[in-house]
């Protein structure tokens, strides 16, 4: 039974955990936007979060692996902050709906860049934008519709996220369930 566990494939991510007032931040913009008659289907507060890296279906012995580089690798977290920024999304043809955040002195990225290079997951990431998803349309309507709104500027706040994870993702009619999968390293003040 075991053997077949360690072929199992987890759909998998690797992701900064937030602090409980940019989760409230996010949970008080969506709730703005529903009363505007944005339409999208909403992220769950429980699944806010920074993506650094999409991993796909990788099997556990890779995950479990991935957390031990990375949680012995020289990561320079002390100094890593973000600052939230307007609400928007990536291109035309993407349906995200995302509050946008600024990588303060570029810390993070050089964290990013270290942590796929150690697990060898470096390709086509040169592009990492930090941000939130707070929501999906659905469809094009939904997204034209929000597009023709001025700017929604966030509050701007400062941050530090809590930790560095890996998360698995199960998809599901109702939304994605999120599961900590395992800690890669807390990020202290």
């Amino acid at each position: 039974m075991h053997a077949a566990n360690s072929k199992k494939r987890l759909r998998s991510f690797i992701a900064f955990t937030l602090p409980s007032d940019i989760i409230t931040l996010c949970t008080d913009l969506k709730n703005n936007l529903i009363k505007n008659n944005v339409q999208a289907k909403w992220t769950k507060k429980e699944n806010l979060h920074i993506t650094i890296k999409f991993l796909g279906n990788e099997q556990e012995k890779n995950l479990l692996e991935y957390t031990d580089i990375l949680s012995t690798c020289n990561l320079d977290l002390s100094l890593i902050k973000f600052k939230t920024d307007i609400i928007r999304t990536f291109s035309q043809r993407s349906k995200i709906l995302f509050l946008n955040i600024t990588d303060n002195q570029y810390t993070a990225q050089k964290n990013v860049k270290t942590i796929l290079e150690k697990i060898e997951h470096n390709e086509s990431d040169n592009n990492w934008v930090p941000h939130i998803t707070i929501g999906r349309f659905r469809n094009n309507k939904e997204k034209n519709s929000f597009l023709k709104r001025d700017t929604i500027q966030a509050e701007n706040l400062l941050f530090k996220p809590e930790s560095i994870s890996i998360f698995t993702s199960t998809l599901t009619n109702s939304g994605p369930i999120y599961k900590h999968f395992s800690k890669i390293a807390q990020i202290h003040e």
